[in-house]
């Protein structure tokens, strides 16, 4: 079998490592064999790697990100760089997939998956077009005018018991009773 060039290798550990990176960021378990992939372009880390030292894009490419991002990551202490827009593409690969692997393992402590989340969202957002559209339908009106309206009402109501020849003492309780409902009515409104 004919031995590989150094640019074949490269190119192949290269496309490796992308395939590494997509599984990854989609939450999915590395198997034994890319774990002992990432652990030996990482011993060769210092060495040449026969990969180079890679500018932002060509890190973003990788990665399948933005450059925008590599560098926000970067800054962060997620990737970590060599110099200014300079990286070491295996270090770069293997930070990023811990970093993944770190929020994945966070998510999941959470107690909700991903699909869970979602659909959580979905229903959500389901719940907010219909609230919408019942609003639109004038079906639901605003808290505010309501309360308003009950203002004017609770207010003219109390100018007739006022305006009544009824004892003092029996508009007092009148009128602490129409408080006490009117305070339960609102509190359940706002539920």
């Amino acid at each position: 079998m004919a031995q590989l060039t150094k640019e074949q290798r490269a190119k192949i550990d290269a496309q490796n490592l992308a395939n590494i990176v997509k599984k990854s960021s989609v939450g999915k378990v590395l198997s034994e064999r890319e774990i002992e992939f990432l652990d030996s372009m990482a011993s060769r880390e210092g060495k040449d790697n026969g990969l180079g030292v890679w500018n932002t894009t060509q890190v973003a490419k990788m990665l399948g990100v933005t450059p925008k991002t590599v560098n926000e990551h970067a800054r962060g202490g997620v990737i970590p760089k060599i110099s200014r827009g300079k990286f070491d593409p295996i270090a770069s690969v293997s930070s990023y997939c811990d970093w993944l692997r770190k929020q994945r393992d966070e998510a999941a402590g959470s107690g909700k998956s991903l699909t869970a989340a979602r659909t959580e969202l979905a229903l959500e957002d389901t719940r907010l077009k219909r609230l919408q559209a019942e609003k639109l339908e004038g079906k639901l009106c605003d808290v505010d005018l309501i309360l308003d309206a009950e203002n004017k009402l609770l207010s003219g109501i109390s100018n007739i018991i006022r305006n009544s020849d009824i004892e003092e003492e029996r508009k007092e309780d009148i009128f602490t009773a129409i408080r006490d409902h009117g305070n339960k009515w609102k509190e359940e409104l706002l539920q």
